[in-house]
């Protein structure tokens, strides 16, 4: 992964400071501001800061803006970490003209997809670790509306940012080879607990896959697996009178299942049911059981919420 957020930081914060400038000479003729966190603007607030994220937001409160800027500053992380994580961003721009001149109003949201629990290195970002405040508190002079404009000064170094990137990197490719081991195990089941086991492993890729193209792939075999609910059967091979062989297939193909069968039967008794490899081998007394009916035994598995059974006849002879 080629980063170039350090690169190109001090040119970019350079440029934010400008239009924060511009912004507040703007600001500045409409407001006027009634309290402030310190007497004078600290130095950072106004230059390239290097080892340090410095971010400012506006909010209604105190305690809004707080938790405005930390998740501003951790998306910022997140970019500078994961270049191909999926941020929206929706700008909105209206123009107004005013004696021949275009004043250019744009209002910047920005939203972002990230979830903590995702990636782990994010659950470090703290509030705690903020290193500088800085706040004014506004008031519009037509509607005497108040806000804040609160700034942080948040640590992060190159040597940090190269760590998180490895760290990532290391778990984006154990992601990945997750979902293929997963992928390549579709049409090799060789236990019907090995689908439950893999819906839930895709359930948690699900969770973390952050770009909608490893997202809609995780959908889509997740289904797959799902679907092979829908192609289990059963067997069954009658080896001796009063004894049979059960099988459950996968697409044709003999499986393991942990689930024992409940057996009944229209006329036998003393059914039994012991495990065998992936067999499962039935006994029964046919005592009871005519030779003129329709004598069977009724094979039932309960698997993930679904009954799957099926009856499996024999014949006696009571001469």
């Amino acid at each position: 992964m080629e980063i170039t957020i350090f690169l190109d930081y001090t040119m970019k914060r350079l440029t934010t400071l400008i239009c924060l400038a511009l912004v507040a000479i703007s600001t500045f003729a409409d407001t006027k501001v009634i309290e402030k966190s310190a007497k004078k603007a600290p130095e950072w607030l106004y230059s390239a800061t290097d080892g340090f994220i410095v971010v400012t937001v506006e909010a209604s409160n105190l305690g809004d803006a707080q938790q405005r800027a930390l998740q501003l500053v951790t998306e910022r992380i997140i970019l500078s970490v994961a270049t191909s994580v999926s941020v929206s961003q929706d700008n909105e721009i209206s123009s107004v003209s005013t004696d021949g001149s275009v004043a250019e109003k744009e209002s910047f949201k920005q939203v972002s997809r990230m979830k903590s629990a995702n990636l782990p290195f994010l659950k470090g970002i703290s509030s705690s670790k903020i290193k500088e405040i800085y706040w004014i508190k506004l008031q519009d002079k037509a509607t005497k509306a108040e806000h804040y404009e609160y700034s942080v000064k948040y640590p992060y170094s190159k040597t940090e940012q190269l760590q998180l990137v490895d760290e990532f990197e290391r778990l984006d490719a154990s992601k990945d080879q997750e979902y293929e081991t997963l992928k390549n195990k579709l049409d090799n089941i060789e236990s019907i607990e090995e689908i439950k086991q893999g819906i839930l492993q895709l359930n948690s890729l699900k969770e973390y896959f952050f770009d909608n193209v490893r997202l809609s792939q995780v959908n889509a075999l997740t289904e797959q697996y799902k679907a092979l609910y829908n192609a289990i059967t059963l067997s069954g091979k009658l080896s001796e009178a009063g004894k049979y062989e059960i099988q459950m297939l996968l697409n044709g193909k003999p499986v393991k299942v942990a689930t024992v069968p409940m057996v009944t039967s229209n006329c036998a008794s003393q059914i039994k049911v012991v495990p065998s490899g992936k067999k499962f081998i039935v006994t029964y007394d046919a005592i009871d059981c005519l030779g003129d009916e329709e004598n069977f035994i009724n094979v039932q598995f309960r698997i993930n919420g679904k009954r799957i059974e099926s009856k499996f006849y024999f014949q006696v002879d009571n001469e």
